[in-house]
């Protein structure tokens, strides 16, 4: 065999070799991809914008119902329940006495002396009366702390607002024996209550 067809043997080995060795290293590259992607696909929850599918999903909507404020309680509170009928639904804390009218705090709202923030109205005579609002709790017309006079407003058409007072009280859709007590600060609800129009525990 002639040197010159010697040399072209080595060179088309060489050739095969390193062909083989590209080969080898980008195939074992793809599976590491493939788990890569795997990984993000398996993980939507950590997406700080979940797909519109997953936030329609019915999974993702009872919670929101649960805490709807009206039209005649929140969750297994109704107003006109007696003291113990509220406190068999273990979403209360202590009662504490207050002429009258027994006053409690919702275990999931945290509330400061003097604010009725998640705080319930115990009457001796009526029963529940009041259900203040707590979080992100709403009515069902979305309205909740935070909300603006002029959502209010389109929420509820007839609602009658005492500027001096800061406050004013809209009727309940679904239930003509309450009303929605809204206090306004800076333009916004600063506290909102689902309560009897003949509640005796305050003005």
């Amino acid at each position: 065999m002639s040197a010159h067809r010697i040399r072209r043997t080595a060179l088309a080995a060489t050739t095969v070799a390193a062909l083989a060795l590209l080969a080898a290293c980008t195939g074992s590259q793809t599976p590491t991809a493939a788990a890569t992607s795997g990984a993000a696909v398996a993980s939507p929850s950590l997406s700080a914008s979940p797909s519109p599918d997953a936030a329609a999903s019915p999974a993702a909507s009872p919670s929101r119902a649960a805490l709807a404020l009206g039209p005649t309680g929140l969750g297994a509170l109704e107003l006109g329940q007696s003291r113990a009928a509220v406190m068999a639904t273990g979403l209360s804390g202590p009662v504490e006495s207050n002429n009258g009218c027994d006053i409690a705090t919702l275990r999931a709202a945290r509330r400061a002396a003097g604010d009725p923030t998640g705080a319930l109205f115990i009457s001796a005579n009526l029963g529940l009366a009041a259900i203040y609002a707590y979080g992100d709790v709403r009515t069902p017309q979305g309205i909740g702390l935070g909300s603006t006079l002029a959502q209010v407003g389109k929420a509820y058409p007839g609602w009658k607002y005492a500027a001096d007072h800061g406050r004013g009280h809209a009727d309940v859709p679904g239930n003509a024996k309450a009303s929605y007590r809204i206090a306004i600060t800076d333009g916004k609800v600063a506290e909102l209550s689902l309560q009897l129009k003949n509640q005796d525990c305050y003005e």
